[in-house]
Parts: C-alpha cells; sequence; structure tokens
C-alpha cells in the first residue's frame, strides 16, 4: 500500500511541477539531435513510423571486471504519445568470464506533456521478469515494478536538460545462504538525476550526467539495510545520417560513487532509427 501511495504522490507532484512552466517551446529553436542519455532517461518518445535499436555497453573495473550488455527496441503506439519497448541485459563477469541473460524488461511510456508546453513529462511503467539465473546473481528471481519520471526541456539554442525521479520495487527476493539456509527480502530503490546537454553542433552532443540510487532492503527477520551509489559521466554522442537511416554512436566515462569507495568505467552506445 506505500509503494502505491509513494507511485501516485510521484506522478502528481512531477505533473504540478512541470504544468507550472508557463513558456511555450521556441518553434525557432536551431535543429538539434535528440536521443538518449546514458544513464539518464529523455522525456522523447519515438516518432510515428519510426523504430530504434539501442545497444549499451557498460565496462565496470570494480569490484571485479565485469562487462554489461543491454539491448532496447522501441516502438511508437497509436501516434507518439504512448511507446512499448523491451530491454533485454546480458553480463560477463570474473575471472571465469562467465555470461548469461538477466531479468528483461517489458516499457510503457505515455506523454503527459509535450514540447510545446515548454517541457516534455513522459512517465515510464516497467514490468521486471525473472528471466535470468537469480543464483548466480544474474537476476532477483521475482516479478518486479518499476515507475520513472523523465522531465526534459530545451533551455536554450545550445543546452537541453533532463530530469529523472523514480522508484523500483522487487518483493520477496530469496537467496541461498548455504548449508540449507535461505534468506528472504524485499528491495525498494529510489532513483534521481538529471543531466546538462551541450547542442554543439546539429547532429554531435556533449553531456554532463548525474545519477544517485538510494536501495533498502527489508529482511523477513525484521532487519534493513541501506545502500547508496552515485554515477557521474561526461560523454559525447554524434549523428550519422545515411536516407532515413540514423546511426548515433556515443561514449562516456562514468565514476561511480559507492559509500567511501569509488571506481571508474567505460560506456559505450550505438543507436539505430529507421522507418518501419
Amino acid at each position: 500500500m506505500r509503494a502505491v501511495s509513494l507511485l501516485t504522490f510521484i506522478v502528481l507532484s512531477a505533473a504540478h511541477l512541470v504544468s507550472q512552466i508557463k513558456a511555450p517551446a521556441r518553434v525557432d529553436a536551431p535543429p538539434a539531435l535528440k536521443d538518449n542519455s546514458f544513464f539518464i532517461e529523455e522525456a522523447y518518445n519515438q516518432e510515428e513510423g519510426v523504430v530504434q535499436h539501442i545497444s549499451g555497453f557498460l565496462y565496470s573495473l570494480a569490484p571485479n571486471r565485469q562487462l554489461t550488455y543491454s539491448f532496447t527496441q522501441e516502438w511508437p503506439l497509436a501516434g507518439t504519445r504512448q511507446q512499448l519497448s523491451y530491454t533485454l541485459p546480458m553480463t560477463i563477469s570474473g575471472s571465469d568470464h562467465q555470461a548469461g541473460v538477466g531479468d528483461i524488461m517489458l516499457h510503457y511510456r505515455y506523454e503527459l506533456m509535450g514540447e510545446l508546453h515548454g517541457a516534455a513529462i513522459t512517465p515510464r511503467f516497467s514490468l521486471l521478469l525473472p528471466t535470468g539465473n537469480a543464483q548466480r546473481g544474474l537476476g532477483f528471481g521475482v516479478v518486479g515494478a518499476q515507475l520513472n519520471i523523465p522531465a526534459s526541456m530545451r533551455i536554450s539554442d545550445r543546452f537541453a536538460a533532463h530530469a529523472n525521479l523514480g522508484v523500483t520495487y522487487l518483493p520477496h527476493i530469496t537467496r541461498d545462504l548455504g548449508s540449507g539456509e535461505r534468506s528472504r527480502h524485499t528491495l525498494v530503490t529510489f532513483n534521481a538525476g538529471g543531466s546538462i546537454v551541450w547542442l554543439a553542433a546539429e547532429t554531435f552532443n556533449v553531456l554532463l550526467e548525474y545519477s544517485t540510487s538510494r536501495s533498502i532492503e527489508k529482511f523477513s527477520n525484521g532487519t534493513a539495510q541501506n545502500s547508496t551509489e552515485t554515477i557521474v559521466c561526461p560523454g559525447v554522442r554524434f549523428a550519422i545520417n545515411v536516407e532515413e537511416l540514423q546511426i548515433v554512436p556515443g561514449i562516456g566515462i562514468p565514476l561511480f560513487l559507492t559509500g567511501s569507495t569509488s571506481h571508474s568505467g567505460g560506456f559505450f552506445y550505438l543507436s539505430f532509427e529507421h522507418p518501419f
């Protein structure tokens, strides 16, 4: 019940904040590349009749060398206000380089407000399916839900800003502790963040992203454990247009901050967008 109330509060609060923006979108603003940021979700849905294929490669140096790959495909639904998509993750980690598919996510987005109102706000609801092997650390082994609310605004000819607010709920996760013992807990993660994008040229962007997440694990014995991770990521992306096909490569250098520790990594982004 608390989770439902929290989701309702987030949706209503974000909608109220965006409704206070009175300045209309500039129709004479120079054209600029719109795509997906690396760790911050932008509020732009797919254009009608256009599909997008997105690949992300994240390499992390700690706690052990790990490569995570994700593939997302986005489709417009009955116009541009609604969008369906899915994400398929895969992880290769450890010295033995074991690979496996993680938990698949199914997404639905609905545009509450468009850019003509001064900013776009497009809540996304996602269903997490237990397709990964939880015993190998490739998933959680339960059905979960996620709500994220991205907002995007063109703040000048050369800059755009994006903000995210969301929550993920995973109930009754079970872990095998060995010797016949099993641990059961519920995981709730709150996320917030934002990015600023310098529209350096019509087909070239420079990004700076900041994202933080707060996880709360509540165990069946009544104890709780909290953790926080923050990501700061500068990066660049550019577009290559070949007739009706747009290819967008990008690269970022994320810094991960967890408690008193930090480590770096690398992120490579590749998108293909075309009519269907």
